[in-house]
C-alpha cells in the first residue's frame, strides 16, 4: 500500500541486478511504452526497472524468474491492439504485485503507484486496471476492461496448460 506521503511502505523498493533475460525484457517492454506519450511515463519507466518488476514472478501463474514481465507482454500481446489504452492496461494492470505480491487488491494498488507517480491515467483506464478480476456489469459496456480481464485470464490459463 501507498502511504500518506506517498512512500511504499509493506515493501521498500529494491535495486534489482538486471539479468540478460530481464534487460531483454526491459527493452522489448520499453520499446511499446515509447510509443506512449503520457506526463509521468518517464517516472514509471524508472519504476519498473527498480521495483523488481522484470525480475519477480505472479502468484499463481507466470511463477519465477520474469513471470510478472513475461505475463505482462503477453497480456498485451493477446489484447492484440496498438493503442495506447490498450498498452497502458496491458503492462500497468499487475504493477501493485511489486508492492504486496499477495494482495487481491494488486489491480487498485495498480492505480495507486500510477497516480503517485504522476502519471495521466483516462477513467477507462483506471477502472480497467483496479478491477480487471471483477465479474461486474461494466465488464460487458467497458471494451478495454473486458479486453484487459480475457487477455489476462487467457494468459494465465496458457501458462498453466504449458505447465501441465
Amino acid at each position: 500500500m501507498l502511504g500518506e506521503a506517498g512512500a511504499f511502505h509493506d515493501r521498500k523498493l529494491q535495486l534489482f541486478c538486471l539479468d540478460a533475460n530481464a534487460l531483454k525484457l526491459k527493452s522489448q517492454i520499453e520499446a511499446i511504452l515509447d510509443t506512449v506519450s503520457r506526463p509521468g511515463m518517464d517516472k514509471v519507466k524508472a519504476f519498473l526497472a527498480k521495483s523488481g518488476y522484470y525480475m519477480i514472478g505472479c502468484v499463481n501463474h507466470h511463477v519465477g524468474r520474469h513471470g510478472l514481465a513475461v505475463h505482462c507482454l503477453d497480456v498485451y500481446q493477446r489484447m492484440g491492439k496498438e493503442t495506447d489504452g490498450a498498452k497502458i492496461v496491458a503492462f500497468f494492470h499487475d504493477l501493485g504485485k511489486t508492492i504486496q505480491k499477495f494482495s487481491i487488491d494488486h489491480g487498485k494498488i495498480s492505480v495507486q503507484v500510477l497516480e503517485k507517480l504522476g502519471f495521466q491515467l483516462e477513467e477507462n483506464e483506471k477502472t480497467a486496471i483496479a478491477n480487471h478480476h471483477c465479474c461486474s456489469m461494466d465488464l460487458l459496456t467497458s471494451p478495454l476492461r473486458r479486453s484487459l480481464t480475457l487477455a489476462d485470464m487467457m494468459s494465465a490459463r496458457a501458462w498453466h496448460k504449458k505447465k501441465d
